[in-house]
C-alpha cells in the first residue's frame, strides 16, 4: 500500500517516511496538490494507496 499525503504534510515529511521504509509519494511531488478530490481519490485507487489529509 502506498501513502499519498496532501497539503497538510510538508514534502520533507514524505521523505522522512520513505527513509523509514514507508512507500510514500507526496501529491505535491507529482503535481497533484491542487487538483480536485475526485482526481486524487482516483489516483489513490490506481496506486492502491491511502490519501492522508487533515
Amino acid at each position: 500500500m502506498k501513502l499519498l499525503p496532501r497539503r497538510g504534510l510538508p514534502l520533507s515529511a514524505a521523505a522522512l517516511l520513505r527513509n523509514a521504509g514507508i512507500d510514500t509519494i507526496h501529491l505535491g511531488e507529482i503535481e497533484m496538490s491542487e487538483v480536485e478530490d475526485a482526481e486524487i481519490i482516483q489516483r489513490a485507487r490506481e496506486e492502491r494507496g491511502v490519501v492522508s489529509t487533515h
